[in-house]
């Protein structure tokens, strides 16, 4: 049993192997003070390590942005919503995702009053409490929904503890969801109850991807960061469609260790997972891709002093838990190894609201065509809202767009709707806001991860 300070709880909590935090990875809005988590890597995918410093720059008097949450259905609250997101190319309805264990949609309108139930798995999840790391945390349409009406969850359920990874089926086009359909890719043992991940998307390559914690506690106390023969603290990528030996989902041939036997719920075995397509994670809890360009951005919740916004590539090792962002681990040393790591494109400190980190999407709408291309992140600890993007030198600069935001909202997951806007749910509140972007002349200061001499060591 561990006493620490983490970004999941209302300032100290205990962690228990295999039962309830009092404290979720997002309940820190519930206190005013902030305890938390920080970064963890990310970069051109060769494992060259950079030594790559957070340096202020001025930003430009008349490109300085900012942005806002408005209520977006003021009719409309649900029950712990968990992720947001829509059939392939339909923009005519929203479905939301119940941390409980039901799936819900509505028609997409401003007076929308009812949503209608589509699938209910609330007696399969783990679910104790509100603030709680454990439940439903994950679901994605198949790119080919239209044909084969099948979605895809990620939820927690128990004897023993698990993650699972599911698909279903609706016979409606996407009306209902037959709870009898379930077809179970993939369980993974979880030996604690925080640090689940549970995001899963489709790639543009049409392999299903999903984000595992490290297993839990603090410190990386199961040792998964690093080690290769389980997914826990790792980026996956599979494919539903075929399957590779018993296993109920295939490996994709360009997958770094695709030619190693399947993994199984436990970790006892000698070789690689062929799931991995990159290591090195704590709890990447939030994560999409740009729809433009195919990249994956991955906000990981660190544990202490730094959060971390990653741009991941195939293979690589982010660091944790060696590193928190570009800093050795455990806070305050020094010398550790950078050889093979990855950094973060951007850091987020806990003194700026650094508290558990929420990556949105790459911004393409129309409404404030000045910020296309810019990943949007906001913090379910304090609220601020912030943006990344690669400037005309190629630095990476992170762009703090609104710190005066409610941090009781608790915003968990985006949404992108069909126009490129974005939308993002209130795991307190029970509701939807749509992001309201912007850009003033008040100039500003933004922060950039500014590529040097790589290093060794």
């Amino acid at each position: 049993m561990s006493r620490l300070t983490d970004c999941i709880g209302t300032g100290e909590y205990e962690v228990r192997p295999r039962s309830a935090v009092p404290g979720w990875l997002l309940a820190v809005v519930a206190a005013a003070a902030l305890h938390g988590c920080g970064p963890g890597g990310t970069g051109d995918g060769s494992g060259t390590a950079i030594d790559a410093t957070p340096v202020m720059v001025t930003a430009d008097a008349q490109t300085r942005a900012t942005a806002s949450f408005a209520r977006a259905y003021p009719k409309l609250t649900f029950d712990q919503p968990i992720a947001l997101v829509r059939r392939p190319g339909d923009g005519s309805r929203w479905y939301v995702g119940e941390k409980t264990g039901r799936i819900r949609w509505f028609v997409d309108s401003p007076d929308a009053s009812t949503s209608t139930l589509a699938l209910d798995i609330s007696s399969r999840v783990v679910n104790p409490e509100t603030f709680d790391e454990r439940g439903f945390l994950g679901v994605a349409f198949h790119p080919k929904f239209a044909q084969n009406g099948k979605i895809y969850v990620n939820y927690v359920t128990s004897r023993p503890e698990r993650s699972r990874i599911s698909e279903f089926a609706s016979n409606d086009g996407g009306d209902s969801f037959d709870p009898a359909s379930e077809r179970i890719l993939m369980e993974v043992n979880q030996p604690a109850s925080n640090h689940n991940g549970g995001n899963l998307a489709f790639g543009p390559d049409g392999y299903l991807y999903a984000g595992f914690g490290d297993g839990g506690a603090a410190d990386d106390y199961y040792q998964n960061g690093q080690r290769m023969t389980t997914v826990l603290g790792k980026m996956i990528r599979i494919d539903p469609d075929t399957r590779t030996g018993k296993a109920q989902y295939g490996i994709p041939g360009d997958n770094p260790f695709a030619d190693n036997p399947v993994c199984r719920a436990t970790a006892n075995r000698s070789t690689a997972c062929p799931e991995i397509w990159a290591s090195g994670m704590r709890n990447p809890w939030r994560w999409n891709f740009d729809l433009e360009t195919g990249d994956l951005w991955v906000g990981d919740v660190m544990q202490d002093n730094y959060e971390e916004i990653n741009l991941i590539t195939k293979g690589a090792n982010y660091g944790w838990p060696i590193r928190q962002g570009t800093h050795c681990f455990p806070t305050g040393s020094t010398g550790c190894r950078t050889a093979g790591l990855t950094d973060p494109v951007a850091e987020l400190l806990r003194d700026e609201g650094g508290a558990s980190i929420i990556a949105g999407y790459v911004y393409r709408g129309s409404q404030t065509p000045e910020l296309n291309g810019r990943l949007i992140f906001t913090d379910a600890g304090s609220g601020i809202i912030g943006s990344v993007h690669r400037d005309a030198q190629g630095n990476f600069v992170r762009e703090l767009l609104n710190t005066n935001a409610d941090y009781r909202v608790s915003y968990v997951s985006f949404g992108e709707a069909a126009d490129g806007e974005m939308y993002a749910v209130s795991l307190r509140n029970g509701t939807i806001h749509k992001l309201i972007l912007g850009v003033s002349s008040d100039g500003g200061t933004k922060t950039a991860l500014t590529p040097a001499t790589p290093v060794s060591g």
